[in-house]
């Protein structure tokens, strides 16, 4: 509760930053003054209109969460510092930028070849298979029915469906036990339609977060090469994105238990467990925000402590672009933004601290700003 309240002061509080783009332009401390108190009655006054009514309930949450007030005075001093060391040239060359941030897309390939674009499909059944219908609702969630047991029970030999997302694309979808996947940008599931009497096994190119429905007699397995995650029934995160260095497995509830060339773990909730690739790469657990590693189904992208190439692969993954370097680039970024954020204000965040892009379409050169 206490997070969702957070976000959603700071969510409003981000749409105005973004609304209130003349004010950015100001360069004196009146006007700096003048933001300050602006951002905080349009932020009430929103709440507000979200059924949060009252000053006294607006104080509360204004005073009890320090950390947002603290939040928004680093990004009011953002605008001040970025409004008083930018040009406005520089600002008018990167708001050029042609990539738009993604959303719901995905391609499901079903066990015979047929390919369905799910952003272009009609709600309701898109497909039948043995015993199962596919079903999209209106919010785009697919969902695998179970409308003929009897041939499901008779059928030996697993169909294989595969959803995948491309850059830009995300999508989420309940598996024929009740399992719901949120499968992140630029990734692959690979599951049948129904699973087998002993275990249920699938396979993840990139990252998803699973909420596994409980089943003591069929263990939930997750393979992404020779990592594999076993499960009973529990929240997790996987981030398995081939031009990583590691694979991320992170707990959010219950217990999972994570191997690979021989070696194994046993995480509990709050744990993330981090393999190298290869049969000599590092292989531990530790204690980690989990909020961090799963903001992404939420709507934001985040950083702890990522070097400048991390950065910017989250950024192709999701606004669809190409990225190249003019030579040797360094610093280290943490921080939170919203999936929903133009490109050109997060690339203008990065300038402040130290790069520069040059730009042509979604093609995007990035080099040390010295």
């Amino acid at each position: 509760m206490k997070n969702n309240i957070k976000r959603r002061v700071l969510e409003k509080f981000y749409d105005l930053f973004e609304e209130e783009e003349d004010l950015i332009t100001q360069k004196n401390e009146n006007h700096y003054i003048s933001l300050k108190k602006e951002i905080k009655s349009n932020i009430e006054n929103r709440l507000s209109e979200k059924g949060v009514k009252g000053k006294p309930v607006i104080r509360q949450i204004w005073f009890r969460y320090a950390s947002i007030a603290a939040a928004i005075a680093l990004v009011i001093a953002f605008v001040f510092l970025y409004s008083n060391n930018s040009s406005k040239q520089e600002r008018l060359e990167l708001a050029d930028v042609h990539a738009k941030p993604g959303g719901k897309n995905a391609v499901l390939t079903l066990a015979n070849g047929q390919q369905i674009l799910l952003n272009e499909s009609d709600n309701g059944k898109i497909a039948a298979q043995t015993g199962v219908s596919i079903v999209k609702s209106a919010d785009g969630l697919i969902t695998y029915v179970v409308d003929q047991l009897d041939e499901l029970n008779s059928n030996t030999a697993p169909q294989l469906n595969t959803i995948t997302t491309p850059n830009g694309g995300e999508y989420a979808l309940v598996l024929q036990d009740g399992t719901e996947v949120h499968l992140n940008a630029a990734s692959s599931l690979t599951y049948p339609t129904s699973f087998a009497k002993t275990e249920r096994s699938i396979e993840l190119k990139g990252e998803a977060y699973f909420s596994v429905t409980k089943d003591a007699k069929r263990p939930f397995r997750v393979r992404s090469a020779d990592h594999m995650v076993e499960v009973l029934g529990t929240h997790f995160n996987v981030n398995a994105y081939d031009n990583e260095r590691t694979i991320k497995t992170t707990l959010e509830e219950g217990s999972v238990i994570v191997s690979e060339g021989g070696r194994s773990e046993k995480l509990l909730p709050g744990q993330q467990l981090v393999a190298g690739k290869g049969s000599n790469g590092k292989f531990f657990k530790r204690d980690v925000n989990v909020e961090q590693y799963i903001a992404w189904k939420d709507g934001f992208l985040t950083f702890e402590n990522d070097d400048v190439k991390a950065v910017m692969r989250q950024l192709e993954r999701w606004y669809k672009i190409t990225i190249t370097y003019d030579g040797e680039v360094s610093g280290t970024f943490s921080g939170e933004l919203f999936k929903s954020s133009k490109l050109s204000t997060i690339l203008n965040i990065l300038e402040i601290n130290g790069l520069h892009f040059k730009v042509n379409g979604k093609n995007i050169t990035v080099s040390q700003n010295n």
